[in-house]
């Protein structure tokens, strides 16, 4: 290929990549905001400054969109632990535990929209994108597996992802009940039923903890 073209072809796709950032920026703004069966692909268009037909020659569907939003947050979850964890030869179960809630309560975007994930999103999305998702979710978390196996010498070998998969379950049933609907959270004023009301970081820190625990001592 020429070198003119290569030039050409290079910026083409440094172009295309930067597109795509801005739509899944200006989406994750809004869905800081908003549920995302209220996200309007219109709007965001309006706010990446595009028009909404070139929203979808990168995103199909908006389900497509908001599955991309979440895979960037869960990178952002993996990159913020991997920075706290970085240089440390290993670390105790306590300390790990106490900094996977931490940073699950700072990326409450990923924790809500992780119960969409399953619920609706990804009924509603080809079984092709349905691949093309659950092959870049296994990527990250393959990753961040060894991360956590490296950094914590008594999980055996290969029981870093399955702590990760029951982690995420648990993490999804505790933030619907560390966040009912509002009718729910009137019902509880009235007394009676404090055990339906928990905080999240202390019960998901617990979690973790049992998790590892139980993993780390299986034969």
């Amino acid at each position: 290929m020429p070198r003119r073209l290569q030039k050409l072809r290079a910026r083409s796709d440094d172009e295309k990549l930067l597109r795509r950032a801005t739509i899944l920026g200006a989406a994750r703004v809004l869905l800081q905001k908003t549920d995302w069966t209220e996200l309007r692909t219109s709007d965001v268009a309006r706010r990446a400054g595009m028009a909404k037909a070139s929203v979808f020659r990168y995103f199909g569907k908006k389900e497509e969109l908001v599955l991309a939003v979440y895979l960037a947050e869960l990178g952002a979850v993996f990159a913020t632990l991997e920075r706290e964890l970085d240089g440390a030869r290993s670390v105790s179960d306590v300390e790990i535990a106490r900094r996977v809630a931490a940073t699950l309560v700072d990326h409450p975007l990923f924790v809500r929209l992780s119960t969409a994930v399953h619920a609706a999103l990804a009924r509603r999305i080809t079984v092709a994108s349905a691949r093309q998702f659950k092959e870049e979710l296994f990527g990250q978390l393959a990753g961040a597996a060894r991360l956590l196996e490296a950094k914590l010498p008594a999980l055996p070998p290969g029981a870093g992802l399955r702590l990760l998969l029951r982690c995420h379950a648990a993490m999804i049933g505790l933030s619907q009940l560390a966040d009912p609907p509002p009718s729910v959270e009137a019902a509880l004023q009235g007394g009676g039923l404090d055990v339906f009301r928990i905080d999240f970081a202390k019960e998901i820190e617990e979690v973790f903890l049992a998790l590892l625990k139980n993993l780390e001592a299986s034969p």
